[in-house]
């Protein structure tokens, strides 16, 4: 897909901010095979010299192509070196803290947002600027329901749920945690209007991630996470969200990039969901992958679906643009996800 145009020069640099993360790492790969250099952002560089050493991009950072500095979202200011000379940017790095007080919690995630914002804000070379939400910032999803998913549905009721009065208990960590999120990517939005800024901006909202883990750090994400769990049978935990979207981690990488350098994408909220999934058909795909182990039985009844109209679903489409590919499968996400925590030793 080298010869399509692009709206910012191939060869030129691109920042991802959390690069040695899951999907950053596969953001970096993406972007070094269409063509442009990468600076990539983390907060601790012994942590993340794994990601030089990998195959896909030793050879480039050999050759200059690719280079990690340092940058902390919590630090005002602490990303203006890091935005000089690029032109594009993709705000992956982790965004807020994980605590039940949502005082802290939007807080924190609304200037982990902004501060690389500012930031770029202050360099003239930046064009394009893509933000990493999720799709719980638009719906939290709900088999059964049909509603439109579109560029101004908003994740609101979460938002309210995070914001209720205390007590302040640990069960309130994850929807403090994504109802920030909500509040992150509207902030962005708002100072994208608020100060004319002269970039086009995206946001990509995909909602389970899986597939080809690249580091041993890459299992920190709640959803290969408890993928293990349900591989180890421990399945007390899987019973109250049974139902999700699921991309591998590939494809959304291929999103993520097609969103800054996509001339025709402009100001698009893109919800990247390869299909829908419950915890019944992952357990027949580990069986079929797996015969020597002893799986539990089937335990979400009436095998539900999600059945969201997305509003102008542009993603397959950039994934055809810029891979030449339909949707990685359902099954080699879970597959290899697996392998590589059974290669670890982490399902022993």
């Amino acid at each position: 897909m080298s010869n399509l145009p692009t709206a910012i020069p191939r060869g030129s640099w691109v920042l991802v901010t959390g690069a040695n993360c899951y999907t950053g790492s596969h953001v970096v790969i993406e972007l070094l095979k269409q063509g442009f250099k990468v600076r990539g952002t983390v907060r601790d560089l012994s942590y993340s010299k794994w990601l030089l050493e990998h195959p896909a991009v030793k050879p480039h950072a050999d050759d200059g192509k690719v280079e990690l500095v340092v940058a902390n979202t919590s630090k005002p200011g602490d990303f203006d070196e890091a935005v000089k000379g690029v032109s594009a940017i993709i705000h992956l790095a982790n965004i807020g803290d994980y605590t039940p007080d949502p005082n802290v919690g939007f807080a924190s995630a609304i200037e982990a947002a902004l501060t690389v914002c500012r930031s770029a804000a202050k360099e003239s070379t930046v064009k394009r600027f893509v933000v990493a939400s999720g799709l719980w910032s638009s719906i939290w999803p709900k088999p059964g329901e049909t509603k439109t998913v579109g560029k101004d549905t908003w994740n609101d009721d979460l938002v309210k749920v995070a914001q209720a009065p205390p007590p302040y208990e640990l069960s309130r960590i994850l929807p403090v945690y994504l109802g920030a999120r909500v509040e992150a990517e509207k902030a962005v939005w708002k100072f994208v209007k608020d100060e004319n800024v002269p970039w086009e901006v995206n946001s990509v909202s995909p909602c389970w991630i899986l597939g080809d883990p690249l580091d041993a750090r890459h299992y920190g994400p709640m959803p290969t996470q408890l993928l293990q769990q349900l591989y180890l049978g421990k399945t007390d935990a899987l019973k109250e969200n049974t139902t999700v979207y699921y991309t591998h981690v590939s494809d959304a990488a291929v999103i993520y990039v097609a969103a800054a350098i996509d001339p025709d994408v402009k100001g698009a909220r893109i919800p990247a969901l390869a299909e829908s999934f419950n915890w019944n058909n992952a357990l027949a795909i580990m069986r079929k992958a797996y015969p020597e182990e002893d799986f539990e039985d089937d335990f979400v009844p009436g095998d539900p679906v999600l059945s969201y109209k997305i509003e102008n679903d542009i993603a397959p489409e950039l994934l055809q643009k810029w891979a030449g590919r339909e949707w990685i499968s359902l099954e080699k996400g879970i597959t290899e996800t697996i392998d590589f925590s059974r290669k670890l030793g982490n399902l022993d």
